[in-house]
């Protein structure tokens, strides 16, 4: 027999809970999670002790995803979920306060462009209505909503909650019109002590900066989102990590240019507790303008990601660029990505020669150049098109002995 505090790692380790809530495959990690709670719901039937500790991880991490179903969007898919929320809705009036105190993180995510029925959206907002009066320990909250009108009642219904102990905050909207956005607004105003905040989704106008003054997140730590929207945090908040997924515009390198300097104009520049940036994946090339615009908003850099290989960044890589070395001198880990096909590299509306595997190295044994402290250096390749996949990879060590390069196909 094991004692119970084995009992009890042995359940922890089975739920794999990110607790900053970051998706990188939504589909897996919807897969991943039914798979956990079966893995639990088996171990609860063994004994009453594993019982008492697998129900601490069952109720820790809640998700409703129409990724987790494995059939075609139909009106089936609708009707499991319903079901699912109602034998969920069902637990919450029946759990005692002991087993509802565990839920720690509650997702809803409709990705798919369907009609949902009206009694699947009831459901969720009566959950939501039981979880504010009695899970009193939920610090993340994530909503994914991809699909339709029916879905929109949700996010006034969460504006009008409290969630005492919330510290994540995710909303992804296909777009906000301006209702949703001031919504937005007065429900992050609701929480000041949240540590992560994501929104993605094509945001209103809103003078988010007019914000900055009251300094309305002050632990904010990460933040997933646009730059328009990181113009509300101050430079003194303590912010760590900052993300911003793609535009979704396709835009030659002036327009580039001229929209990434726009929205870092409006930051409270600089933020220099800042030390991870991670942009769009190949929207920027790396070039003295870049690299400049970047360092003004965040000068204590450490780890880059998104920059693009183009025709550019290797002219730039062959110029005088150690006058540009104080721009990131602290920054260690260098993220780059490439889009080619078969025949042609691509970056910002042009193309151009796919530079070979020996000049890549040769560009990338330069960056200590640029970067004096730069220990790590990768190049993905990605597939030039709508869905961009990688396939390929390089890394660059840098050390006083010399560079390791290793390279790897996904």
């Amino acid at each position: 027999m094991f004692p119970a505090e084995l009992c009890g790692k042995i359940a922890e380790q089975i739920r794999s809970t990110n607790h900053d809530g970051i998706q990188c495959n939504p589909f897996a990690e919807a897969k991943c999670w039914i798979q956990e709670s079966q893995t639990l719901a088996t171990l609860s039937l063994v004994s009453r002790m594993w019982r008492n500790e697998s129900k601490v991880y069952l109720w820790s991490d809640v998700w409703f995803s129409d990724l987790a179903e494995q059939a075609v969007p139909t009106s089936s898919t609708d009707s499991r979920l319903e079901q699912r929320t109602s034998r969920f809705l069902s637990a919450l009036h029946a759990a005692d306060p002991t087993a509802v105190k565990y839920l720690k993180c509650f997702s809803f995510e409709l990705h798919r462009a369907m009609m949902y029925r009206e009694e699947l959206i009831s459901n969720i907002q009566h959950i939501l209505s039981l979880i504010s009066q009695r899970a009193a320990n939920l610090s993340l909250l994530r909503f994914t909503l991809h699909s339709n009108p029916e879905c929109m009642p949700l996010l006034p219904h969460i504006s009008s909650l409290r969630f005492p102990r919330l510290r994540n905050l995710h909303l992804h909207l296909l777009r906000f019109d301006r209702e949703d956005t001031e919504l937005l607004t007065s429900l992050i105003l609701a929480y000041p002590d949240l540590e992560g905040l994501y929104l993605q989704g094509e945001l209103g106008p809103y003078p988010w900066s007019s914000l900055r003054e009251t300094n309305p997140l002050p632990k904010l730590r990460r933040f997933l989102g646009d730059l328009a929207t990181l113009a509300l945090v101050p430079s003194s908040a303590p912010l760590i990590s900052v993300k911003c997924p793609s535009s979704g515009r396709e835009m030659d390198l002036r327009l580039s240019k001229a929209f990434l300097k726009r929205n870092l104009l409006l930051l409270a520049n600089p933020l220099t507790t800042v030390t991870e940036f991670i942009f769009a994946r190949g929207e920027y090339p790396l070039d003295a303008f870049i690299l400049k615009a970047i360092a003004r908003s965040f000068p204590t850099l450490q780890i880059l990601d998104g920059l693009a290989i183009s025709e550019g960044f290797i002219a730039f890589m062959g110029t005088d660029i150690e006058h540009l070395a104080w721009c990131l001198p602290k920054l260690q880990t260098l993220t780059m990505y490439e889009s080619c096909d078969r025949k042609r590299s691509y970056s910002n509306r042009r193309s151009f020669a796919t530079p070979s595997k020996e000049t890549v190295e040769r560009i990338f044994a330069d960056l200590p150049r640029l970067f004096p402290a730069i220990a790590l250096a990768s190049h993905i390749k990605t597939r030039h098109g709508t869905r961009p996949r990688p396939i390929q990879f390089m890394h660059m060590q840098f050390s006083a002995k010399g560079n390791t390069v290793k390279r790897s196909d996904p």
